[in-house]
């Protein structure tokens, strides 16, 4: 491993932040528009790596974009937690850059007149995905977890059992739901059940198409007939349901960005436990 001595500075918020002794192996930098110099210093192990010191000047990454300064922080945190772990570095010091402070934003509570407009303005291929978020209160990944076999629509009910989430270099795949309290028998709303049934009008139309090419879902055992599925019976990427969700949005006016996926017209604990039923 061949060491070679840098110098970081204006990546963290509300300083110019200097390191001294951070490495790189061969021509990987740990930070990006780092000051480098390539002669090298040492071969082996990292011995230390110590903050030397904190400016007053917020850096101009920081002052356009908290969000990925966020992200920038953390990744570093987990780069250094494994150094420190694989004995390549005797301690943390990301940890002692305090994080970018992060301005509130004050979200907006969709009523149901403007559900009812966001809905009416969305890609039918979505829409019932976007009513389980906003008139339900579930997350996206636990509409794109549900499975026909967690649906009885004559009852008006639902069993909340799991959710798909994006995995690199996998696709979507079935796992529990985020939180364990969201699992559970649920009341369907009139709107979301005449939804899920065009959906499944739709769905069976496809799935008829395809004949033997449609995939089979088997999660924990069980085969599962999915409810949110493309043409070729794959699973709907997230990203579909929020690009679809952020187009009808600015349809009807409203600015996507001031309220998330589950800000329907009760907040989401309202929600989860109006519409809980006993097992």
């Amino acid at each position: 491993m061949c060491a070679r001595a840098h110098t970081v500075t204006g990546c963290f918020p509300g300083a110019d932040t200097v390191f001294e002794g951070i490495d790189t192996v061969d021509d990987c930098p740990v930070v990006a528009n780092s000051a480098l110099d390539a002669a090298p210093i040492a071969t082996g192990k990292i011995e230390s790596l110590v903050i030397v010191g904190v400016g007053a000047e917020r850096s101009e990454v920081v002052d356009h974009d908290v969000g990925r300064c966020c992200n920038v922080r953390v990744l570093l945190v987990q780069v250094m937690d494994e150094a420190v772990n694989l004995g390549l570095a005797e301690e943390n010091v990301v940890k002692k850059v305090r994080p970018p402070r992060v301005p509130k934003v004050k979200r907006l509570t969709l009523g149901p007149a403007d559900v009812r407009r966001l809905l009416d303005a969305t890609d039918d291929r979505f829409v019932a995905a976007v009513a389980l978020c906003y008139v339900q209160g579930w997350r996206v990944s636990e509409a794109l977890g549900l499975a026909w076999q967690d649906l009885d629509l004559d009852e008006g009910t639902v069993h909340v059992r799991r959710g798909s989430t994006y995995a690199d270099r996998i696709g979507m795949v079935l796992g529990p739901t985020k939180t364990a309290r969201t699992a559970g028998r649920q009341l369907l709303g009139p709107t979301v059940i005449e939804l899920l049934r065009k959906r499944q009008v739709l769905q069976a139309a496809r799935k008829e198409a395809a004949g033997a090419g449609w995939p089979e879902v088997i999660y924990e055992s069980e085969h599962l007939d999915l409810v949110f599925t493309n043409a070729a019976g794959g699973p709907i990427l997230r990203q579909h349901v929020d690009r679809a969700i952020r187009k009808a949005a600015s349809q009807i006016g409203l600015d996507p960005s001031q309220f998330g996926t589950h800000d329907g017209p009760l907040g989401r604990d309202q929600l989860v436990r109006v519409r809980r039923v006993r097992a």
